[in-house]
């Protein structure tokens, strides 16, 4: 290959990139007149699909992409709870919309949901609180806010949500790995 060719080869395979990363957002993305739109199956990947994909665990965490965009997280039950629950965190004008939902929690107590590097299993820092959730009687809460873009940002690096106890840093009661959704 000559050095037009060569040239030639790595403009197109950044144009590529460049238009994955732009219909990536796309892709399931509602309609913009939709309130609460639900997913399309024609943007739904297929078995056949998903059959190729590798297994994950607790232990392994999704590639998380570098470049801001909508992230999803399946929080499961810590600590001997029944907390469960979903994150979205999702690009919108003036930073990052995000959404905690919590199922299965003691009534009336207060919980912190927290964006944390790593994995469930080996956590590192708090990037940010995300907010504060207090249960109803149901055992049912949620939180919205619009944070920071930085929050969109991972630079690569693996991250997930966790929602704990607010009055003990230590009770970790659910937990998602965070990853692109």
């Amino acid at each position: 290959m000559d050095g037009k060719q060569s040239k030639a080869c790595i403009r197109m395979v950044a144009a590529m990139a460049a238009i994955s990363i732009l219909t990536a957002g796309a892709c399931g993305a509602p309609p913009e007149d939709a309130d609460d739109a639900v997913p399309r199956s024609d943007t739904l990947a297929s078995a056949e699909s998903v059959a190729d994909l590798p297994a994950t665990s607790a232990d392994s965490v999704p590639s998380v992409p570098s470049v801001g965009g909508r992230f999803r997280a399946e929080l499961e039950a810590q600590g001997g709870t029944d907390v469960t629950g979903t994150v979205t965190l999702s690009p919108v004008a003036g930073g990052a919309a995000v959404a905690v939902e919590i199922h299965g929690a003691n009534s009336g107590l207060s919980y912190i949901a927290e964006l944390v590097g790593g994995s469930c299993v080996s956590p590192s820092e708090v990037i940010a609180v995300l907010g504060q959730i207090t249960a109803g009687e149901a055992g049912d809460g949620e939180v919205r806010e619009v944070l920071g873009a930085e929050l969109l940002d991972t630079g690569g690096a693996s991250r997930i949500v966790r929602v704990r106890g607010a009055g003990d840093q230590a009770a970790i009661v659910a937990c998602g790995n965070l990853g692109p959704g």
